[in-house]
C-alpha cells in the first residue's frame, strides 16, 4: 500500500462518515420534533382532561346535595337509624333484662318530635322524653 492509496481510502471512510453523520443528525432532528409534538399533544389532552374533571365535579356536588335534599335519602336515613334503634333495643335487654325498655319506641310520624315554635323561640319538642331532664 503506497501512501497515496492510504491517504485516498481515508478519505472515503472520512465522506461515508460525514454522511452517517449527517443522516444521524437528521434522525435526531426528526425524532426531536416528533417529540416536541407528542409533548404539545399530551399536554392539551391532559389540559382537556384536568377541565372535564372540574366540569365533572359541579354537577356530581350538585346531585349529592340534591339527593341529600330527597325523600329517598330521609327515607334511607330513616331506615337505617330504626335498625340502629332497634339493635340498642336488643343490646340493652340482653344486658339489662330488668329494665323495661319497650317504653321506648320509635314514632311513626315526624311530627312527634318535630321542634314546636313559641313567640319566635324554638321551643322544645312536644315529647317530654326528649326536653333537657337538667333543668327540670
Amino acid at each position: 500500500m503506497t501512501l497515496m492509496s492510504v491517504a485516498t481510502e481515508l478519505t472515503q471512510e472520512k465522506d461515508r462518515l460525514a454522511i452517517d453523520l449527517a443522516k444521524l443528525k437528521m434522525d435526531v432532528c426528526t425524532k426531536d420534533e416528533k417529540l416536541s409534538r407528542t409533548k404539545k399533544s399530551y399536554k392539551k389532552a391532559l389540559d382537556q382532561l384536568n377541565d372535564l374533571s372540574e366540569q365533572m365535579e359541579s354537577p356530581k356536588a350538585h346531585a349529592v346535595e340534591e339527593y341529600k335534599l330527597s325523600d329517598a335519602s330521609d327515607d334511607n336515613n330513616t331506615k337505617y337509624f330504626l335498625a340502629g334503634f332497634e339493635l340498642l333495643r336488643k343490646q340493652v335487654k340482653e344486658k339489662y333484662p330488668d329494665l323495661d325498655f319497650d317504653v321506648f319506641q320509635s314514632y311513626e310520624d315526624d311530627n312527634s318530635v318535630m321542634l314546636v315554635e313559641k313567640g319566635g323561640d324554638v321551643a322544645a319538642s312536644m315529647d317530654p322524653q326528649l326536653g333537657d331532664d337538667a333543668t327540670t
